[in-house]
C-alpha cells in the first residue's frame, strides 16, 4: 500500500468544465440555423469545438527522515511546492507503506464529435390521368444536410518536478519511494458527423386508356331495295361488290367493328378533333340514323351508297393519355474525409534526488539504487559434493548488482534464506545463518559477499513423505532461495529474486543385481550387486587422515527358506565396504542356500540394505552412527529341482511367473484325481528346455526326449527370462524338438498362450521342420526314400504308417521328360501341385509338403541335339521333393486362457483345486490310448472324469473321421478281405484302432456305459461322411466282432440324426461347455491346434521352401543366443558347493 504525495496537473476536460468552455449538456447533435425552413432540403450537421490541452504538473521539494515516533516509520518533510493542491508540512508514512510522488500532467480533454447531416424529404406524387385530362409529374426529392466537423484530442499537460533530499546516512530510506513525473495523456480523436441522405423523388400519376365510338359503317342486308331490271350476275348467288363483301364479313364478325390502327395518345382537349379524324379515315358516319325511302344501293343494281334496307355498325377506336414523369432522387449531404488525430502525450518531467554528505558536500542523482541478484553458490559441509539430509550447506559468493542510477546504501544488508521448505531450514544468525550485501556499490557495478549462508538439510523422517521406500533409490529436490532485508525499514528488499534447485542424496547407492530368479532346493546360489560412490571424496575405509566415513552392506534372508553364506550359515551377515574411490563403484557378491525343505514355488526376498555414517557423527565418541540409505530387495523363487522319474505319464513346464496355487492345484488334480505322476521343470531354473549334463560327455538333448507317448503341459505366460528380455515357454523351443514331441506319441498342451505369432510360428515349424535348402535337399536323401513314381511313395508311407514307424523326413521322386527338349518349370510346377492334390484324396490323415528342385545337366548340347544322356529310358530333369510332416492324429493345442484355480469342497478347504475348464484342458491333452484305457476301465459314467474322458475322445474321434471325409478320393475304402480292415484303420484311423484294440476290448466281458456311448458317437460320425459311405459298415462290422461288443446293436435310427454340419457339432459344444462350465466360444475360437494352423497337405514353391529354411534357421538364432545368455548367467549364479547339513537342523 502507498502514501500517494501529489502535485498532478488538471485533465483538460475538468479545466474546460470550471473555466465555462464547456456547456453543462453536450447532447445536441443538430443545431438549426436560419434559413432553413420552407425547404425540403436537410440542414447540416454542427462543428464541434477544440478541444482543451490538460494542465502542468506541479512543483514539489521534500526531505526524508527516520520517524521519531516508531521504528521503521518515514517522516516526509516538505520543503516547497507549487500546485493547486495544499499538503502538510510534515507527513509521518507508517510502518510497512511505501511513498508515492507524483507530478503528472493533466490528460488532454478527447476530441468532439460533429453533428449528423439531416435527411432530405421525399418528393410528392403526381396525380393519375383521366378521359379528361393528362396525368401530373412527381416532384424532386430535397437534399440531404451537410456533415459536421469534429475535432483532435488535445495534447497532454507536461509533468511537474520532484526534488527528494536524502542525507548520506539514510539512503536505505530511498528503497521505500518512487516518483512519477510522466506527462499527461493525449486526448482521444473525436469522430466527424454522418451525411444526410438525399430524399427520393415522387412518383409520376398513372396513364389512362379507353375505347370509344367514333362512327358508323353502313353494310347490305337481305332488306337492301333493288330495282325492278336487277338480275344477279351469278347463279351461285357470289356477290362482288365491295359492300357486299363486307356485309357478308360483318354478318359473320361481331356486332362492332374495331379499326385496324393502333391506340391514340390524347394530350390535353384534341380528343374531338383526333375522332373526326379517325371517322374520316374510315368514311365513317358520325350519325347511325336509317335512310327513309330512297334509290337502290349497289347490292340491288343501284348506284347509292345505301339504302333505306341497309344497316349500319358502330366504328370503336382505343385512346391513351401517358402517365406523368417521376421526381429526380435528393442528392447526399457532403461527408468530411479529412483525418482526426489523437492528442500527443506531455513532456515528462524532472526527479532530481540531492544527497547531504556528513561533510557537507551535495551530489544530485536523477533515479534512486535498485540491488538485483545475480547469482549465488551452493557447497556441501563435508565437501563431497552431495547434499545429502542432515548435513549443512553453504550459499557463498552472493553476487548482486546496482542498476540503479546512485550508489547503494553505507549501511550493512542482511541476507538470509527466504523461508524453511520440505528440506532446508534456517540457521540462527548467531550460528551462520546470516550473510551482508557488499555497501556503497556504484551504479552498473556487480559485487560479491565475502561470508555465507549456513543452512541445514532436514534428516529423513516419517513426515512429509520421506521415509525410505524399498526397492527405491532415496533422491529428491528442493530449491533454495534467499532474500535481503533493508535495516530500519525491516522489508525484504524487491527484484531480489533467483534461486537454485538442489538434488538431495546420499553419497553411496546399489547399482544393478544380477541374480537367479529361481533356484532349486537344495541349490547354492550367489547374488552380485554394485555399490557406487556418486561423491568427490572417497568411502569406505579410513584414509591416511581418518576422514573417510564408513559404509555398511546388511543382508538379511527368511529363516524359513535359506541361509547366508559368509564365513558361517546366518539369517543377517553385515559387511563393512573397502574403500571407494570417488565417482566409482566396487561390487560385491553373497552367496545363499536354499533350504532342501523350502516350500515349492513360494516366494522369497533377500533384503540388501546400506547404511552410512551419520553427518552428524560426534568425532569424540565410539559409538557408530549411522542412517539407512537405501533398501533393495531381490524375488526368489523356490522350484524343484528337475529330476525325471520314470514312472511319470506327465511333464508340467512352468516358468518364474508360475504361482504356487497354479503348481499345487496341477500336481493334486493329476496325482489324485487322474492318479498318475508328473515332473515338473521350471524352465528358468533349468536354463531353458535342454536337459543338463551330468558330465561333460553326455550329449544335450531336450527334456521331452524322456517322454515317449505321454503328456506335455506347458504353462505359456510371459515371464523375465535371465537378460534375454521377455518372453514366452514357447519362445524356448526348437520346432524340431517339439516335431519329436508329436512324432513320439505325446499330447502337448500350451496353456496362457498370448497371441503374438510366437507360437503359431513355432506350431507351423515343427509340423513342416524344413532345414535344407532345395538345392542341397536330394543330395541328403537317402536312396530307400528316392521313389520312382508317386504310387511307390504311397505304398512306402502307408506300409510305414502299418508298422508304427512314420517319422517326419524327406524323400524325393524323380521327375523324367517323356521329350528330347528338357523340362521347364511350368511343367514341374503342374506336376507338383498334382502330386499334392493326389496325396491330399489319397493320404487325408496325413500332412505333406511338396515342391521340386530342378537339375542342370552337365551335357547340355547332347540334350540340345536329343541325344539321351541315359542308355535305359529319358534322362531325368528334377525330383520332386515331398517333406512328410506331423499328421493330424499328433496333438499340439494351446488355449489363450490363463490358470484359475479355486478352493475345493475337501475338508481341508485350505487345498486349491483347478477350474472345469482345465481340468477338462488337462484330460483332452492326454494320449487318446489313455483316456480309452481309462474309460474301457471304469464303470463310473456320470462321474465329472469320465465325461471329461468321453467328451474329449468323442471329439478326437470326430477329427479324425472329419478329416477322413474331406478327402474325394473314390476308392479310398477298397478293402476286399477281412485282413486288410486293421491295416486301413492305421493308416486313416488311428482312434478306432485304438478303441477296438484295448485290453478289455479283446475280453469278452460287456463294455462300460461310456464305451457304449463312444461307440454310438462313432457310428454317427461314420454315417455323416458322405463321399465313404461304406466306413460306416466297417465300424458295424468291427463292433460285432469285437470280443467285448459281441452282441450289441446300434439301430441306425438311434444316431442317423445327430447333427454332424458344423466344424463342432452343436450337441458335442453344448455337452462340453456344461461339463466345464465355460462358454462354447473358448473351444471354438479360444483354442489353437496344429490342424487350423496347417490344415492338410499343400504345395509351395522353391522360393517359399527356401524362406521356410531361412525362417527356421533365424528363430534357432535367436533360441541359442537367449539360452547363452541365460546358461552363462546361471552358471555364473549357481555355486557347486554344498553347505552344512547343519543348517537343514536349524529351520524353525
Amino acid at each position: 500500500m502507498n502514501t500517494v504525495i501529489s502535485v498532478d496537473g488538471e485533465d483538460g476536460m475538468v479545466l474546460a468544465k470550471r473555466t465555462g468552455i464547456r456547456p453543462g449538456q453536450e447532447s445536441l447533435a443538430l443545431v438549426l440555423r436560419g434559413g432553413w425552413q420552407g425547404t425540403r432540403n436537410g440542414q447540416a450537421g454542427e462543428d464541434t469545438p477544440r478541444a482543451i490541452r490538460g494542465g502542468p504538473g506541479g512543483t514539489l521539494a521534500v526531505q526524508l527522515f527516520e520517524s521519531n515516533v516508531s521504528q521503521g516509520a518515514i517522516r516526509v518533510e516538505r520543503v516547497n511546492y507549487s500546485s493547486a493542491d495544499q499538503h502538510p508540512q510534515s507527513t509521518e508514512v507508517p510502518v510497512g507503506r511505501n511513498i508515492l510522488f507524483t507530478a503528472t500532467g493533466g490528460n488532454g480533454e478527447c476530441g468532439g464529435n460533429g453533428g449528423h447531416g439531416q435527411n432530405g424529404y421525399n418528393g410528392t406524387d403526381g396525380v393519375g390521368a383521366s378521359k379528361a385530362s393528362d396525368a401530373t409529374d412527381g416532384t424532386d426529392g430535397g437534399m440531404g444536410g451537410d456533415a459536421g466537423q469534429g475535432s483532435n484530442g488535445a495534447d497532454g499537460g507536461p509533468g511537474g518536478a520532484l526534488h527528494i533530499i536524502v542525507r548520506e546516512s539514510n539512503l536505505h530510506l530511498l528503497m521505500a519511494i518512487s516518483c512519477d513525473v510522466k506527462g499527461g495523456q493525449g486526448g482521444g480523436p473525436g469522430c466527424h458527423g454522418k451525411a444526410g441522405v438525399g430524399g427520393k423523388g415522387g412518383i409520376g400519376g398513372q396513364g389512362w386508356q379507353w375505347e370509344d365510338i367514333v362512327g358508323y359503317k353502313p353494310f347490305c342486308t337481305d332488306s337492301c331495295i333493288k330495282r325492278d331490271d336487277y338480275v344477279p350476275k351469278s347463279t351461285i348467288g357470289h356477290v362482288s361488290s365491295a359492300l357486299t363483301r363486307a356485309g357478308s364479313r360483318a354478318n359473320a364478325s361481331s356486332s362492332a367493328f374495331r379499326a385496324q390502327l393502333g391506340a391514340l395518345t390524347v394530350r390535353g382537349d384534341t380528343l374531338p378533333q383526333m375522332m373526326q379524324q379517325v371517322a374520316i379515315r374510315h368514311n365513317a358516319l358520325r350519325q347511325s340514323q336509317r335512310i327513309e325511302g330512297g334509290e337502290a344501293c349497289h347490292c340491288g343494281g343501284g348506284s347509292a351508297d345505301r339504302c333505306a334496307g341497309c344497316d349500319v355498325k358502330p366504328i370503336t377506336k382505343r385512346f391513351t393519355r401517358d402517365p406523368g414523369l417521376d421526381g429526380k432522387d435528393g442528392k447526399n449531404g457532403t461527408e468530411i474525409t479529412t483525418l482526426l488525430s489523437a492528442g500527443q502525450p506531455g513532456e515528462s518531467g524532472t526527479v532530481n534526488i540531492a544527497v547531504h554528505g556528513d561533510s557537507g558536500s551535495i551530489q544530485e542523482y536523477d533515479s534512486v539504487w535498485s540491488l538485483e541478484l545475480v547469482d549465488f553458490e551452493v557447497e556441501d559441509e563435508n565437501g563431497d559434493g552431495v547434499f545429502e539430509p542432515g548435513e549443512h550447506v553453504f550459499i557463498r559468493r552472493i553476487r548482486v548488482r546496482n542498476s540503479g542510477g546512485m550508489p547503494s546504501p553505507t549501511c550493512q544488508i542482511p541476507v538470509t534464506l527466504a523461508s524453511n521448505s520440505d528440506w532446508f531450514e534456517k540457521v540462527p544468525s548467531g550460528e551462520g545463518g546470516v550473510a551482508f550485501l557488499p555497501t556503497s556499490i556504484p551504479v552498473g557495478g556487480t559485487a560479491s559477499t565475502s561470508g555465507a549462508i549456513k543452512v541445514r538439510i532436514k534428516e529423513r523422517t516419517l513426515k512429509g513423505g520421506r521415509s525410505l521406500t524399498p526397492g527405491c533409490k532415496f533422491s529428491a529436490k528442493d530449491t533454495l532461495r534467499i532474500r535481503a532485508d533493508i535495516p530500519w525499514l525491516d522489508r525484504k528488499m524487491p527484484c531480489f529474486e533467483f534461486s537454485k534447485e538442489i538434488d538431495i542424496s546420499y553419497p553411496c547407492a546399489f547399482g544393478d543385481f544380477q541374480h537367479l530368479r529361481t533356484v532349486a532346493q537344495g541349490a547354492v546360489s550367489v547374488v552380485h550387486c554394485e555399490i557406487q560412490n556418486s561423491g568427490h571424496r572417497p568411502l569406505g575405509e579410513l584414509d591416511h587422515l581418518g576422514q573417510q566415513r564408513v559404509v555398511e552392506i546388511r543382508t538379511t534372508i527368511p529363516l524359513s527358506f535359506g541361509r547366508l553364506i559368509h564365513d558361517s550359515e546366518h539369517q543377517e551377515v553385515i559387511r563393512r565396504l573397502p574403500s571407494i574411490r570417488p565417482r566409482d563403484a566396487v561390487s560385491m557378491e553373497q552367496q545363499f542356500y536354499v533350504l532342501s525343505t523350502a516350500q515349492c514355488h513360494r516366494k522369497f526376498w533377500v533384503t540388501f540394505e546400506i547404511y552410512i555414517e551419520s553427518p552428524l557423527q560426534d568425532p569424540t565418541s565410539d559409538m557408530l552412527e549411522t542412517v539407512l540409505v537405501e533398501s533393495q530387495t531381490i524375488q526368489i523363487q523356490v522350484s524343484n529341482a528337475y529330476n525325471p522319474t520314470p514312472n511319470a505319464k506327465m511333464l508340467l513346464i512352468m516358468n518364474p511367473n508360475t504361482t504356487k496355487k497354479q503348481s499345487r492345484a496341477i500336481q493334486l488334480f493329476v496325482t489324485g484325481q487322474l492318479m498318475m505322476e508328473v515332473d515338473i521343470c521350471n524352465v528358468h531354473e533349468n536354463g531353458g528346455l535342454l536337459s543338463l549334463p551330468k558330465d561333460d560327455s553326455e550329449e544335450l538333448c531336450p527334456i521331452t526326449t524322456a517322454y515317449h507317448g505321454k503328456t506335455v503341459i506347458v504353462l505359456d505366460n510371459e515371464f523375465s527370462y535371465f537378460d534375454a528380455g521377455i518372453r514366452t515357454t514357447s519362445h524356448l523351443w526348437d520346432p524340431q524338438w517339439l516335431s519329436d514331441v508329436a512324432t513320439n506319441g505325446n499330447s502337448s498342451l500350451f496353456i496362457g498362450s498370448k497371441d503374438d505369432g510366437a507360437l503359431r510360428r513355432i506350431i507351423r515349424s515343427s509340423v513342416f521342420p524344413v532345414t535344407v535348402e532345395l538345392d542341397d535337399v536330394v543330395k541328403e536323401v537317402p536312396r530307400a526314400r528316392t521313389f520312382a513314381s508317386s504310387h511307390e511313395f504311397v505304398d512306402f508311407i502307408k506300409q510305414e504308417t502299418q508298422f508304427g514307424n512314420a517319422k517326419v523326413h524327406i524323400s524325393a521322386i524323380s521327375m523324367k521328360r517323356s521329350k528330347w527338349y528338357r523340362m521347364g518349370l511350368d511343367s514341374a510346377r503342374k506336376q507338383a501341385k498334382s502330386l499334392a492334390a493326389h496325396l491330399c484324396g489319397i493320404l487325408p490323415a496325413q500332412r505333406f509338403l511338396v515342391s521340386f528342385v530342378l537339375h542342370q545337366h552337365d551335357a547340355d548340347e547332347e540334350n540340345l541335339r536329343g541325344q539321351p544322356t541315359k542308355a535305359n529310358g529319358p534322362p531325368e530333369d528334377g525330383h520332386l521333393v515331398i517333406l512328410t510332416g506331423v499328421d493330424h492324429h499328433r496333438t499340439i493345442l494351446s488355449t489363450d486362457m490363463s490358470i484359475s484355480t479355486g478352493v475345493s469342497n475337501h475338508a481341508n478347504n485350505t487345498i486349491d483345486q483347478l477350474s472345469p475348464f482345465f481340468k477338462y484342458s488337462i484330460i483332452a491333452a492326454l494320449p487318446l490310448v489313455s483316456r480309452l484305457n481309462w474309460l474301457w476301465a471304469t464303470d463310473e459314467s456320470n462321474s465329472v472324469i469320465t465325461k471329461a474322458m468321453t467328451l474329449s475322445v468323442q471329439r478326437d474321434i470326430y477329427n479324425q473321421i472329419k478329416t477322413f471325409a474331406t478327402s474325394e478320393h473314390k476308392p479310398l475304402i477298397s478293402i476286399t478281405e477281412e485282413k486288410e480292415l486293421d491295416p486301413f484303420l492305421k493308416i486313416h484311423l488311428p482312434c478306432l484302432v485304438t478303441l477296438f484294440g484295448a485290453e478289455r476290448a479283446r475280453q469278452s466281458i460287456p463294455p462300460p456305459k461310456a464305451i457304449l456311448t463312444v461307440l454310438h458317437w462313432t457310428l454317427a460320425c461314420a454315417a455323416s461322411a458322405k463321399p465313404h459311405k461304406r466306413l460306416e459298415g466297417l465300424i458295424q462290422w468291427k463292433i460285432e466282432h469285437c470280443p467285448s461288443t459281441v452282441g450289441i446293436t446300434f439301430p441306425r435310427s438311434d444316431y442317423i440324426d445327430v447333427d454332424m454340419q458344423s466344424d463342432y457339432p452343436e450337441s458335442l459344444l453344448d455337452d462340453i461347455a456344461t461339463v466345464t462350465e465355460t462358454p462354447k466360444s473358448f473351444f471354438q475360437t479360444g483354442e489353437l491346434s496344429a490342424g487350423k494352423i496347417v490344415p492338410r497337405t499343400r504345395f509351395c514353391m522353391p522360393s517359399e521352401w527356401n524362406d521356410m529354411v531361412r525362417d527356421i534357421a533365424e528363430w534357432r538364432g535367436m533360441l541359442k543366443k537367449d539360452m547363452d545368455i541365460a546358461r552363462e548367467k546361471r552358471d555364473r549364479m549357481l555355486v557347486d558347493v554344498k553347505p552344512p547339513e547343519i543348517a537343514e537342523l536349524s529351520v524353525t
